[in-house]
């Protein structure tokens, strides 16, 4: 059939509602990829905020475990004496599971001196956060509780017709004997109080107390200038003055006086002679002897006075060390008294003992002692005249060697992270 240009073509029933159909199934299509996508991006948000919420509190622990890390550095270091050999090449904490994490701590010290004090750094990881934390340990030597008496000794402390002072305990890891003594002080004994006619307090039963371990003598003879027997004319330091500034026997000196006679088992006689700084006198023989006048003392606060290796005994019979009467200056140029130095002979010193004495064996004073400071030996046996005032200042600033520990506390003001 001929249509003309003025009819026009229907389009078939029903053909714009399918179209429609079509519009809104898209539509829903479009609906639902933004709702997925906007759930998508939903749940990667969340996604993102629960791991970071994580790993906040991942870093929260890490930070803490850090602090731990150098809490446990602290106490390791305080109760290992041996701490420097032990963690030499090693870690003081090496890569230990501590709660949750793992934690690494190592250290570094300027040198070797007990008193240096020690950086660590912490590095604790939990999951995967790492925190750092650095600090600083400032060591406190913790001494002997023997440094709080006037006198200690590891075996017994004999009186014989003896007349004793002391301002602190006199105390002994044994027993203490008196007879035919007075004792004016009070006296501890992990043993027996026996006889003798006590002033003070008596305590039996209690004072037990540390005494140095023989590898002192090894250490400080180390650190000293030796000065041969064979130097020493009939084997006697006499009328002379030894210290930091005078050595008159090889020439060669100590800043601080350290001084080390190995004596090979010959005596040695210390007579009518000034001594400032730490005399060492190792392998001494039986009859060996400070006597006369002698007046000792360190050349530096917290260093010991005297230290033997052995037995000896202590005579001191004349009250005073006298320049006029020894013919010798006592106080010369590089040795001052008091702040005082001269050329002269006109001078008059106590005859004493000032600070930390140690005698290994068997300590005898016979006719006159008289110390200033503390007095350790192995035994004591005391005859005559025995007097010790005790220098608090000691137990303050212990030598080495004289030391229980040393304890180890943060250094204000040098807590922070670090950065690896």
């Amino acid at each position: 059939m001929i249509r003309t240009p003025h009819e026009h073509t229907r389009a078939p029933h029903g053909a714009r509602p399918s179209t429609r159909r079509g519009s809104i199934y898209l539509l829903v299509i479009i609906v639902s990829a933004i709702l997925t996508t906007i759930g998508l991006t939903t749940i990667a948000v969340v996604a993102r905020e629960l791991q970071s919420s994580r790993l906040v509190g991942s870093v929260g622990k890490a930070r803490m475990l850090a602090v731990s890390g150098v809490d446990l550095a602290g106490h390791r270091l305080t109760n290992t004496p041996d701490w420097r050999t032990l963690y030499a090449s090693t870690p003081i904490v090496d890569a230990e599971a501590i709660g949750s994490g793992i934690v690494t701590v190592t250290w570094s010290a300027l040198d070797a001196a007990p008193l240096s004090p020690v950086s660590v750094l912490a590095e604790a990881t939990v999951g995967e956060a790492t925190q750092l934390m650095s600090v600083t340990f400032q060591p406190r030597a913790v001494p002997f509780s023997t440094l709080s008496h006037a006198v200690h000794v590891a075996g017994d402390i004999v009186f014989s017709a003896a007349i004793v002072y002391a301002d602190a305990p006199i105390a002994a890891n044994s027993n203490i004997f008196a007879m035919s003594s007075e004792i004016d002080a009070d006296v501890e004994a992990a043993g027996g109080v026996i006889g003798g006619s006590y002033l003070g307090l008596t305590s039996s039963g209690s004072g037990f107390g540390s005494i140095p371990a023989p590898v002192l003598f090894d250490d400080y003879a180390a650190r000293a200038v030796p000065i041969p027997f064979a130097s020493l004319p009939s084997g006697r330091i006499e009328d002379v003055v030894l210290s930091p500034g005078n050595q008159p026997f090889t020439g060669v000196t100590h800043p601080a006086g350290l001084y080390v006679i190995d004596c090979q088992g010959a005596n040695i006689t210390l007579r009518n002679c000034r001594i400032v700084g730490t005399l060492i006198l190792l392998n001494v023989g039986a009859s060996s002897r400070i006597s006369e006048a002698v007046l000792m003392e360190p050349a530096r606060p917290g260093e010991p006075t005297l230290l033997v290796q052995g037995s000896i005994t202590i005579r001191l019979r004349q009250f005073l060390l006298s320049e006029p009467d020894l013919g010798t200056n006592f106080n010369p140029v590089g040795t001052p008294y008091e702040g005082v130095e001269d050329s002269t002979i006109d001078d008059r010193y106590p005859s004493e003992i000032r600070g930390l004495i140690y005698v290994s064996g068997t300590l005898s004073c016979r006719d006159r002692a008289v110390f200033d400071g503390v007095v350790l030996a192995g035994r004591l046996e005391c005859s005559d005249t025995f007097i010790v005032r005790h220098d608090r200042a000691i137990q303050k600033t212990p030598p080495d060697g004289f030391v229980e520990k040393y304890h180890y506390t943060v250094q204000p003001g040098t807590w922070e992270r670090a950065v690896k």
